[in-house]
């Protein structure tokens, strides 16, 4: 025992406001959805296997897939996409997606706040941006190719639409994140002027 207090380890930038409750009713519409996103993601792509092999044997072929089964594998490329946008929407309001926190071991608490703010303002901005490309994809979409119908009579155009909201998710939890953020790096200046 040398009386030297045990070191802590700081904690990374994404700390800060704890996450939403588990029982909210905006935490459960959001993992039910995400859930079902990937249950059909699963069943598409087992569809999709099935497809290719009942095909090389002609009798199960003609028995199973009496039907055509040209649409597994389009819905499950664009269930990778709503997959992945309103999967790191979710994470990201619970800031528990993906981040690189080498400074947390290197800067103070508050320094760590501010470094937060701006890679929070940096993310908001460039997911602003993404949503706005993507709108002029989506609007594109529909004027040059209004009648591309893809799988359940869908219109190729409609499943576009994932690209700008999920990108405008994104900037809007990372907005509501720097916004607490800020705030709590506000708080902490307020809370140690001198008193009058």
């Amino acid at each position: 025992m040398t009386g030297q207090p045990p070191e802590t380890v700081p904690e990374p930038l994404t700390a800060g406001a704890p996450p939403p409750p588990p029982s909210s009713w905006r935490r459960r519409l959001e993992d039910a959805f995400c859930g079902v996103l990937m249950i059909t993601l699963i069943g598409a792509g087992l569809l999709g296997v099935l497809r290719r092999f009942a095909v090389r044997l002609p009798v199960v072929g003609d028995w199973v897939m009496g039907v055509s089964l040209g649409w597994p594998e389009p819905l499950s490329r664009h269930l990778v996409l709503w997959v992945a946008l309103f999967g790191a929407g979710a994470a990201a309001a619970d800031r528990s997606h993906i981040a690189i926190d080498a400074l947390s071991y290197v800067l103070s608490p508050r320094a760590r706040r501010v470094a937060g703010v701006f890679t929070n303002l940096v993310t908001a901005v460039l997911c602003a941006v993404f949503a706005w490309l993507a709108a002029g994809f989506a609007a594109s979409e529909f004027q040059n190719n209004p009648a591309d119908v893809t799988f359940f009579g869908l219109h190729s155009c409609w499943l576009t639409l994932v690209l700008p909201v999920g990108f405008a998710l994104l900037a809007l939890r990372s907005l509501w994140t720097l916004g607490g953020d800020a705030w709590a790096l506000l708080q902490g200046r307020a809370g140690k002027r001198p008193a009058a």
